[in-house]
């Protein structure tokens, strides 16, 4: 998210029903046949006018922008802009469509019906609208599990190219996928010069620490499953994110 960020107090009254503009724009190109980025000769960008309230209270990202834009003008009555750099324009008018009727409709990609779903969720996660992203990830799920499908080279090079967090759910779907549904078929590492270091490095470390717990577990005589265990198998919930922003429902409100 980009912009003047703060958290300071308001100083002005602002009304909440009030619209902001938001500037979508993306200045990257992402090939994932070369797996480059570089920068478009002309940015991909579009405008917004949107509800303060409603969205304020779906996306903390949004939510901080505004209120560093509150703080930083004198004149409350000014209109207020944010930007959004490095999403796709029709990414984000998926989201609005969502927000406005709840109906999620997401482009589809017959030679990779996960990517656009990524996209999506990646675009949800920096918003930080957990209760979209965490609808996200069950229907990322739900796809693997239908279409027998790990993630390809090309969907680990774009969620370890723009997912910085370490310890991130997708990016812990992703190595999950690999070590309990596809490491027996070698189906990603045929090619590993290919993968960003950073995600064969993470599955790495996850093996070696699973196959720590479970010396350690049958030490003890405990034969229950470390490796194996499907990621569907794990529960609605094992993958979701629950932020401390009190805007955000729990599962449970959402029927997870």
């Amino acid at each position: 998210m980009a912009g003047n960020v703060s958290t300071a107090p308001l100083g002005n009254h602002i009304n909440p029903e009030a619209t902001f503009y938001v500037l979508v724009r993306d200045q990257k190109n992402r090939d994932p046949i070369t797996y480059n980025t570089f920068p478009r000769a002309e940015p991909k960008k579009l405008s917004f006018v949107l509800n303060r309230r409603k969205y304020c209270k779906r996306s903390k990202s949004i939510r901080e922008a505004l209120e560093g834009v509150d703080s930083s003008l004198s004149d409350p009555n000014e209109p207020r802009r944010i930007e959004i750099e490095n999403h796709d324009p029709d990414d984000f008018g998926v989201y609005v469509r969502w927000i406005e009727t709840e109906s999620l409709n997401i482009p589809t990609d017959d030679d990779d019906p996960l990517f656009p779903l990524l996209r999506m969720y990646v675009l949800a996660d920096e918003l930080g609208d957990y209760s979209f992203a965490n609808i996200l990830i069950n229907d990322i799920m739900q796809v693997s599990r239908e279409l027998e499908h790990t993630p390809s080279k090309k969907e680990i090079w774009f969620v370890w190219e723009t997912i910085e967090e370490y310890d991130h759910p997708l990016k812990r779907l992703f190595v999950d996928y690999q070590i309990h549904e596809a490491a027996k078929e070698s189906l990603i590492f045929e090619e590993y010069e290919q993968i960003t270091f950073d995600y064969l490095n993470d599955v790495a470390l996850q093996y070696w620490d699973l196959t720590k717990q479970e010396r350690e577990r049958r030490q003890s005589g405990r034969e229950d499953v470390v490796f194996g265990v499907k990621c569907s198998e794990r529960g609605m919930c094992y993958y979701h994110q629950h932020g401390i922003d009190r805007n955000h429902p729990s599962c449970a409100e959402l029927g997870f």
